[in-house]
């Protein structure tokens, strides 16, 4: 009796621990599945995305495909590994490789990321100064890129050419809608005083002077002469590390950028 009783718990522990492992194994399959139709999607200049501007779903396939594939891997290879039958090196390797994607899309997702890069600005009176440039990023995006990112928080942070020993920053403060944040223009000096223009739509516009070693925020007329943007406008793949004067003025001549790359005349509100 004692032996039956025995031999039926094994049998069930044994049934629990096979349905344990491939529910890990599921699991697995079906994170790495969606990583892989993220990153084949969503990667720079692939064909997937190139076909889903010109043919709509289409564009999916190959993403698709990828993403059942290496789930099927990863769902072969993580049984293997959990049931330790004849799990080889490449299994190990495969499963390692999943954890450490998730871990970086996990932190990435909770903590967002930055685009980071150094820009050459020219002030009115003709004085050149360098400008660390970030763009604290989320994942998500819109309905032109729903599986990219978005921005959540622009930051200008340059040394002051009068004082070397003085670094200033600025940060967006105003959303553009309901979650773009306001976009940095203008960086300038006016009547010895650095002001940044930024915008949050395509006819608003907030200034900000520098006063007492903190930013605050000044009205701006309805119409004013119109200001031509000295910062980039808009961040791009390919992108150098460092923006030069050259590089950004044929950027912000791109028929893309160049009716976003001004302040003015009309200014209807600001945020």
């Amino acid at each position: 009796m004692k032996e039956i009783k025995s031999n039926t718990t094994t049998i069930f522990q044994s049934r629990w621990k096979r349905f344990a492992v491939e529910a890990a194994a599921a699991t697995v399959a079906v994170i790495g599945g969606i990583e892989a139709f993220f990153l084949v999607f969503s990667g720079p200049g692939f064909v997937s995305r190139i076909l889903f501007y010109l043919w709509g779903f289409i564009g999916f396939i190959p993403a698709c495909f990828a993403g059942w594939y290496i789930g099927g891997v990863l769902r072969q290879s993580a049984r293997r590994v959990l049931l330790n039958s004849e799990a080889t090196t490449k299994d190990r390797v495969y499963c390692l490789v999943w954890l450490v994607v998730t871990v970086i899309a996990v932190f990435l997702l909770i903590f967002g990321y930055s685009s980071i890069w150094s820009e050459d600005v020219k002030l009115s009176d003709g004085r050149e100064i360098s400008v660390r440039r970030v763009i604290k990023l989320s994942a998500g995006g819109d309905e032109l890129n729903p599986w990219g990112k978005y921005p959540k928080l622009h930051i200008l942070k340059f040394r002051n050419p009068d004082d070397p020993s003085e670094w200033i920053e600025w940060k967006s403060t105003k959303f553009w809608g309901t979650w773009l944040p306001e976009y940095p223009l203008v960086l300038d000096k006016e009547q010895g005083v650095f002001v940044v223009y930024s915008t949050t739509g395509t006819s608003s516009a907030c200034k900000y002077r520098y006063v007492d070693k903190q930013w605050q925020e000044e009205a701006i007329p309805p119409v004013i002469e119109v200001i031509p943007a000295n910062l980039l406008v808009g961040d791009y793949k390919g992108r150098p590390g460092r923006v030069t004067l050259e590089i950004k003025k044929k950027k912000n001549a791109d028929v893309y950028f160049q009716r976003r790359a001004k302040i003015g005349p009309k200014i209807e509100r600001c945020g």
